[in-house]
């Protein structure tokens, strides 16, 4: 499994079919421990262009699962009121896309090393995830997305 089929999979998922608008991006898996188990943990949010930048909107839903299983561990929508107009939170001008695409890259790598490790061996150890953590926060802060996925990512 590569974190960049993760999407489609959370997109099959029965309630988050009804749930989450089309239109909506999953953005960038988180993954941490709770009780042992493997959590995979995705904030939706809209992306458009908006002349030469692309804009990020404020996360609408919080989503978290058990991995590999699938299992709903929590929902939560975050949009007080769906008749707001989606303002962007983030702007990613054009001519930094090439080194935020090479930071989400970096970070893809830590994400597949992580669900490798839990394929293979049926767990993964708390060092694991925590250095798929780090490589989140690094991502995230080099493609100043700190406000669409927040300083500190994790509860």
């Amino acid at each position: 499994m590569k974190t960049e089929e993760l999407s489609a999979l959370l997109r099959s998922h029965p309630a988050l079919r009804r749930e989450v608008a089309l239109e909506m991006q999953s953005g960038l898996p988180q993954f941490l421990l709770r009780g042992g188990e493997l959590c995979v943990r995705f904030l939706p949010h809209k992306i458009r262009w908006d002349g030469d930048a692309l804009c990020f909107g404020a996360p609408k839903y919080e989503i978290e699962l058990v991995w590999p299983f699938r299992h709903l561990v929590f929902f939560r929508s975050l949009a007080l009121d769906d008749s707001t107009p989606d303002e962007p939170v983030c702007r990613m001008a054009r001519e930094t896309l090439p080194e935020a695409k090479r930071a989400i890259s970096a970070y893809q790598a830590a994400a597949d090393a992580l669900l490798s490790a839990r394929e293979n061996q049926g767990r993964v150890a708390p060092d694991q995830v925590e250095a798929c953590r780090l490589a989140f926060d690094r991502c995230v802060s080099s493609c100043g997305l700190g406000k669409v996925y927040g300083g500190e990512a994790w509860s």
